[in-house]
């Protein structure tokens, strides 16, 4: 299925979720796409919702932070990002200077911002990023601390967007927050996830003591065979009605 992660032997590492390469036009994935469309948040990247165009799966897939943003989960509120004020008096990005030789800015304080190593790239679609950050502590006795740095940091830190934002993760977000992607959405946790309820809480199958992507196979397939052989069990023929059995 598409859910599963290849694992490299070779290098001892689980290979990232690929859905161009897991999910094949001929393939059994690709055929039962409708029942899985409603995927793990770590699907949710530029490449997977671009394959996923490509090859016209209407597909849903949740960013990590698509909760947050459901104003039907209780307690949202707590983990909502606050909105800065735009009047807040706080610098922002236009009041630093950049020096495009040395690859650096400077803080309205004189202070030197160097660019950290990588690049960050938003989970969320927004691009990705250059990190700048004062090496030094100055910004603990500095006068404007109150107006750069937030209360629980230590020095100012600067994102520069290098890339402009993922054109398929939006979409995909916008997607998800109409009441449709979130139907659908609710529709996969209540037809996929009572599987895997059912077999680790019910039948206590927490556990594969097999190495290897054919043997690990097998014997999900046995524990699908038996979970399908207990939901037909639910609806044998009682006195000729068809209906499910009550005991």
């Amino acid at each position: 299925m598409a859910r599963f992660k290849p694992y490299d032997y070779a290098q001892g590492l689980i290979v990232p979720v690929n859905l161009e390469e897991q999910i094949k036009p001929g393939t059994f994935a690709f055929a039962l796409h409708h029942l899985i469309e409603a995927r793990y948040a770590n699907y949710h990247s530029e490449p997977n919702l671009e394959a996923c165009a490509a090859r016209q799966l209407d597909a849903v897939i949740p960013d990590p932070n698509h909760r947050d943003r459901d104003e039907r989960y209780d307690g949202r509120d707590r983990h909502l990002r606050k909105v800065r004020p735009k009047d807040s008096g706080r610098f922002a990005a236009a009041d630093f200077t950049r020096d495009e030789e040395a690859d650096t800015y400077r803080c309205p304080k004189g202070q030197i911002l160097r660019r950290k190593p990588g690049t960050s790239t938003s989970t969320s679609g927004k691009g990705a990023f250059h990190k700048y950050e004062i090496e030094s502590d100055f910004c603990s006795i500095c006068e404007f601390r109150s107006r750069c740095v937030s209360i629980n940091g230590k020095r100012r830190t600067l994102s520069v967007r290098i890339e402009p934002a993922r054109p398929h993760c939006k979409a995909m977000r916008d997607k998800v927050d109409t009441p449709e992607g979130r139907h659908r959405y609710s529709y996969r946790m209540g037809t996929i996830e009572p599987i895997f309820a059912n077999l680790r809480h019910a039948k206590g199958l927490n556990r594969i003591h097999y190495r290897g992507r054919q043997k690990v196979g097998v014997i999900w397939n046995l524990w699908s065979i038996m979970h399908n052989i207990g939901k037909i069990a639910l609806y044998r023929p009682e006195y000729g009605t068809g209906e499910p059995a009550t005991e």
